[in-house]
């Protein structure tokens, strides 16, 4: 593809256009005198990236730029000047010379076209106000080519593709009409049949001149074809309602598309798409008629993109081959664009410069935006412009000036970022965000306004950005994994991402009511996962006070990954009960109590599962042999003072004691004699007694039965935890001495119905009003798993005795692959130990269990079926179960023949 482009010195009416050419050979004497002094002073322009760059010709008045098609390699480019001759540079313009061995003195150089094999042949050619003149070696010497040439004002010259072969070449002359030669400018031959107006402004030539022989003249009097290499023309004006012709434009698959563009004064945009036999207006939304330059995409077969630099209007982009056309203006300065040149590489960087009266302007988004590129252009005149061949590498442009030829440098260098931080594990709410960054050497610097920074897709505010860093605070910050995201721009506009993450793992606390270390014994158990990547530290803290869990080796407290602590405080008894996990983490803690010849297990409450609103679904102080405590705990830290709370059961205050205050650090342990009944209610606040400002507390159920021979507790179930499924492993009133119930409670001021299955077979259904429970049993059944479905949100439980003991254990809502326990212990005297795996899906799973991080045993589990598989002799923890879906999963223990149930955490 070749562009050639009507002259800035060409103004734009016919009429006025030979008084302009006119005046200015009239001052031809004085201006080139004057350029030439100009061209010896020793000016110094300005180096670097992103600013443009001159070493002469100083003051020359730049027409034509010419690059030679090697650029990459042999650096060089010439200039034609007004008055100044031509100007040749070896170093990519980082220094000029004259080359006028043999061009007259004052010679204005209109148009400059270098050959194809330029490497091999170093022929140039020069199209002047005094004919043509060509070298053969670089611009060391010129000879005059004019023998044949009748007409010696020559406006545009135009070489063959294949050159070398045909040393063809033909020259627009005004008034004159075309001229070819066929032997390398050595004599010339008119070709003017059929072309009638010989004011020719530009030529253009057919991709594949060779084969098809075609070429077109753009003239004053509209657009000529000739398809017979000049030997004659024919007008191919058919549909051009503007015949003053400034520019063309052929597509580079003109082969195949047969499409040329033609750029008019006063009429637009026209279009051929038949090679010229027909056209049509490509004008839709181009709002300005005079049309100085068209840039064809080097990838118009595919994207159909042509640009047009307008007197007055600015740049219009047209995405489908010019059928409507769009203005992209956008921080655009001048709107008189004399020229426009688009990178070679245009389908990827989407690079396109614009010349015009007020400098040059660039666009690497095809035109959507623009940002002046003028640093160090002492003249902003830009009369034509020139895309380095290597643009994708070296990214040079060129710029032709009233005040002499420029070199630019793109910066397309994203700066660097390093040190994003915070990274890894931290264990705080705050932090400081931040990264490093540098650009890249010879940059063109940072753009501190344009440094953004994100957390979790969020933006940071308050930040401090310096010239190589950017920081910014961050607060209250949750447990889990953040990531940081952003960018970084240079002053070019290429940007850089910051890309990090981390997690916090802050200090994480677990909570019980009570821990009795003198009517009982009672230990605490503190878990680190297998699967842990890190250490664990805990520390704890019974009724306020400061306790040493003790340690394995490792430093106190600390529990390394696959192990657990067990540690006990004689003597001690008190509330509540607090175990940090002081480096975060997924802990797993419980307490384990003996009381005579029964065993408890209670699993921790989270820090952040406290609540103001708790349930149960029975309170029993009625039955013989039972005693039933409501233990309510405000943990210090937790609320800065007192709170106030309430019980209800079946939904009226028990008696005294039912509503009361609790200071911070201290417990209530609350008894109702002879009352029975469900469900139980637990409700807190820290203004008053049904306030408006509700109170996170602890709160569970501590039930002796058996004449206070046997031990239970129940953690209340968070109001927001309530749902309509629960599920348990198993369900036994089968075996001598068990007895099973299923407690099912509505807390709604609306019926809801349920229905319970056991091993999926259903065994009681029906209606609860509000604030009713059922609690029946089913004698003889005995299977897993046990399900417990409802239309709306109700409280769940079952109930067992066996022998001696007493258990009650909460429905399990979310059931999820993964579960966890402290301890294992089927070694100890009187102690046996069961993990029960139940399959609620509808397809087989597998299961593994594992303790302190040794497999004991993988499992197929059928649909609706369980394994409940023991380990004789193993002792240790902490325990995992895990499974290809989600299961249901618990560990029941069997000490000295009472019984204990505890679900997964």
């Amino acid at each position: 593809m070749k562009v050639f482009n009507k002259q800035a010195n060409f103004k734009k009416r016919p009429g006025n256009k030979k008084k302009i050419i006119a005046g200015r050979a009239a001052l031809a004497v004085t201006v080139a005198a004057v350029s030439a002094a100009l061209l010896l002073l020793p000016q110094t322009g300005l180096a670097g990236t992103n600013q443009w760059t001159t070493n002469g010709p100083y003051g020359g008045d730049v027409n034509s730029l010419a690059i030679s098609p090697d650029f990459a390699s042999d650096h060089t480019l010439f200039t034609g000047t007004f008055g100044g001759g031509v100007f040749v540079s070896t170093n990519g313009g980082g220094g000029w010379s004259a080359a006028n061995n043999g061009i007259p003195a004052n010679t204005i150089v209109n148009s400059l076209t270098i050959s194809p094999g330029y490497a091999a042949d170093h022929a140039i050619f020069a199209g002047t106000g005094g004919g043509v003149f060509d070298s053969t070696n670089g611009g060391a010497s010129w000879s005059a080519a004019n023998t044949g040439l009748t007409s010696t004002s020559v406006s545009s010259l135009a070489v063959s593709p294949d050159f070398a072969s045909d040393q063809t070449l033909f020259a627009g002359t005004s008034g004159g009409g075309v001229f070819v030669s066929t032997n390398g400018g050595a004599s010339w031959s008119v070709v003017n049949t059929g072309l009638s107006s010989t004011n020719v402004s530009s030529l253009a030539i057919s991709p594949d001149f060779a084969s098809d022989q075609t070429l077109f003249a753009g003239t004053y009097g509209g657009v000529f074809e000739s398809t017979n290499a000049g030997a004659s023309w024919s007008a191919a004006n058919t549909g051009l309602t503007s015949t003053f012709v400034n520019s063309l434009a052929i597509s580079p698959g003109y082969a195949a598309d047969q499409t040329i563009f033609a750029g008019t004064e006063g009429g637009g945009v026209f279009v051929s798409t038949n090679g010229g036999a027909s056209w049509s207006a490509a004008s839709m939304g181009l709002t300005a008629a005079d049309v100085n330059s068209l840039a064809i995409s080097p990838g118009f077969a595919s994207d159909q993109t042509i640009f047009a630099g307008t007197e007055g209007g600015g740049v219009f982009v047209s995405a489908n081959g010019g059928a409507s056309w769009s203005v992209v203006n956008t921080g655009l300065g001048y709107y008189d664009v004399y020229s426009l040149a688009i990178s070679p590489g245009y389908a990827a960087d989407h690079a396109i410069f614009a010349g015009t009266g007020g400098g040059v302007f660039e666009s690497t988004n095809g035109g959507s935006s623009w940002s002046a590129a003028n640093t160090g252009l002492t003249s902003t005149d830009v009369r034509s412009l020139a895309v380095s061949p290597g643009f994708a590498s070296d990214h040079t442009l060129f710029a032709g000036t009233g005040g002499g030829a420029f070199s630019y440098t793109f910066d397309t260098t994203p700066p660097v970022v390093t040190n994003i931080q915070p990274t890894g594990t931290i264990s705080t709410t705050s932090t400081t965000v931040s990264a490093d960054y540098a650009d890249n050497a010879g940059g063109s610097g940072i753009n501190a306004a344009s440094v953004a920074v994100y957390l979790d897709g969020s933006s940071l505010s308050g930040c401090s950005v310096a010239a190589t860093s950017v920081s910014c605070p961050v607060t209250g910050l949750t447990n889990g994994p953040h990531t940081i995201s952003g960018s970084v721009s240079d002053n070019a506009g290429n940007r850089a991402q910051i890309s990090g993450s981390f997690t916090v793992a802050l200090a994480r606390s677990y909570f019980w009511t009570w821990y009795d270390n003198i009517g009982m014994k009672n230990w605490v158990l503190l878990a680190n996962p297998a699967a842990a990547p890190a250490n664990l530290q805990f520390s704890l803290t019974v009724a306020g006070k400061s306790l040493s869990p003790g340690n394995l080796g490792a430093g106190p407290g600390v529990v390394p990954p696959g192990r657990s602590l067990t540690p006990t405080f004689a003597g001690l008894m008190g509330g509540p009960v607090q175990a940090n996990s002081l480096s975060g983490g997924g802990a797993i803690v419980s307490q384990r109590s003996l009381l005579g010849s029964s065993m408890e297990e209670v699993p921790g409450v989270e820090g952040a599962k406290l609540s103001d609103h708790f349930w149960w679904t029975w309170y029993d102080q009625e039955s013989p042999g039972y005693r039933n405590w409501v233990l309510i705990s405000n943990p210090a830290g937790i609320n800065p003072g007192a709170v106030y709370y309430q019980v209800t059961i079946a939904g009226k205050n028990p008696g005294p004691g039912g509503a009361g205050q609790v200071a911070s650090g201290q417990n209530v342990n609350l008894t109702f004699p002879g009352k029975m009944g469900g469900p139980v209610e637990v409700k807190a606040w820290s203004d008053r007694v049904g306030g408006s400002v509700p109170a996170d507390v602890m709160a569970s159920q501590r039930v002796l039965s058996n004449g206070g021979a046997a031990f239970n507790e129940v953690p209340g179930t968070r109001d927001q935890d309530l749902g309509s499924d629960y599920h348990w492993t198993w369900y036994d009133n089968a075996s001598p001495g068990a007895t099973d119930w299923v407690l099912v409670a509505n807390p709604n001021s609306s019926p809801v119905s349920y229905q319970i299955r056991v091993a999926g077979s259903l065994v009681s259904s029906g209606l609860l009003g509000p604030g009713q429970r059922i609690t029946p049993t089913f004698p003889g059944k005995m299977g897993g798993p046990v399900e417990v479905s409802a239309s709306g949100r109700v409280i769940a439980s079952q109930r067992s005795v066996f022998g001696p003991s007493f258990e009650e254990v909460p429905g399990l809502g979310a059931l999820t692959s993964s579960y966890n326990w402290t301890w294992y212990d089927n070694a100890s005297p009187g102690m046996t130990n069961w993990v029960l795996i139940a399959n609620p899906t509808s397809s087989p799973l597998t299961a593994t269990i594992k303790v302190g991080g040794a497999t004991l045993g993988t499992y197929s589990i059928a649909p609706g079926a369980n394994v409940t598989p023991t380990f004789p002799g193993k002792i240790g923890g902490p325990v995992a179960v895990s499974a290809t879906a989600n299961v249901i999963a618990s560990q029941r223990v069997l000490y000295n023949g009472y019984f204990n149930e505890v679900l997964g955490q």
